[in-house]
């Protein structure tokens, strides 16, 4: 007669040693992951960590808000300084050496860009390809909604930074016409990450749905890409015939694009609607934030 151990597992005392084993050592590895974000100055995700590359970088002052753009900005710098420490092992087994952030602003992403970001030694680095966009003016274009809906569904994507009117969200999916979201805002005491912690508290099991039409037209896609043939699959889905263009994937690099499409000075309209030459260099359009930008098609 099997036992109570044997039936659940359909096999030995073996098969069952060998499974919690594996799970002790999968919940090792995620509470390895949480750490790095633990509520302590020296941790490379702490909310300590990014406010300060936030007030370093982008002169962000503490409490200010904080869009789409700038947060997948805050990312990248954080992941390559966590790479600079310690050769890129940022926990007791848990390493990021081979990972690494892409970011795009302006709707416009750059093939050259990304596969000189994910290429190292001539091998592929998993890479993180966060691309702000603005999807209508106050409120979300519902012509939007068809390759908001494709993206969601593809294996690549690992959701959308955003949120509804000042209020940030994380969206992973959708159901109907209701986007399904996580919803960061509620405070809970700090969580002592010592021996065998309980991270219950940094695993949501309550998602909530929001309707489209709520969705706040500036946020930022995610894409995990772990082979040049997952960016095939995302230039392939961008190019998707009778869908609109959330964003443009361009041949070669941004440094090509800007040296052969603009010149160092751009013209403006100024209240009146007549030109006048603002003498905006191209320095400072590589530095505009892409929430100020809407894609046309």
């Amino acid at each position: 007669k099997s036992s109570g151990i044997n039936a659940e597992y359909g096999g030995s005392h073996k098969d069952a040693s060998r499974h919690c084993a594996n799970r002790s050592f999968q919940e090792n590895r995620f509470r390895s992951l949480v750490r790095l974000f633990a509520d302590a100055r020296g941790e490379p995700f702490s909310l300590q960590k990014m406010l300060k590359v936030g007030k370093e970088h982008l002169n962000k002052a503490y409490g200010e808000w904080y869009g789409p753009s700038s947060v997948s900005y805050v990312i990248r710098i954080c992941v390559e300084q966590a790479k600079e420490h310690n050769g890129g092992y940022c926990g007791s087994n848990v390493g990021i050496r081979d990972f690494t952030v892409y970011t795009a602003t302006d709707c416009m992403v750059f093939k050259g860009d990304i596969i000189k970001t994910a290429t190292k030694n001539g091998n592929w680095m998993k890479t993180l390809v966060l691309i702000s966009v603005r999807m209508g003016g106050d409120e979300l274009n519902p012509s939007y909604l068809q390759p908001i809906q494709m993206y969601l569904q593809s294996h690549i994507c690992l959701g959308i930074i955003g949120g509804r009117k000042r209020h940030s969200l994380y969206f992973t999916g959708f159901q109907g016409r209701k986007l399904i979201h996580y919803d960061p805002h509620k405070c809970q005491p700090v969580l002592k990450m010592e021996g065998d912690f309980k991270y219950d508290t940094y695993v949501c099991t309550t998602p909530r749905k929001m309707a489209f039409s709520k969705m706040d037209p500036s946020c930022t896609f995610a894409f995990y890409l772990t082979s040049e043939g997952d960016l095939d699959k995302l230039i392939k889905m961008s190019q998707e015939p009778g869908v609109i263009k959330v964003f443009e994937i361009l041949e070669g690099t941004k440094e090509e694009y800007m040296t052969t499409v603009f010149t160092p000075t751009i013209m403006a309209f100024d209240h009146n609607e007549s030109m006048v030459d603002e003498g905006i260099s191209i320095t400072d359009i590589n530095s505009l934030d892409g929430s100020d930008f809407e894609y046309l098609d």
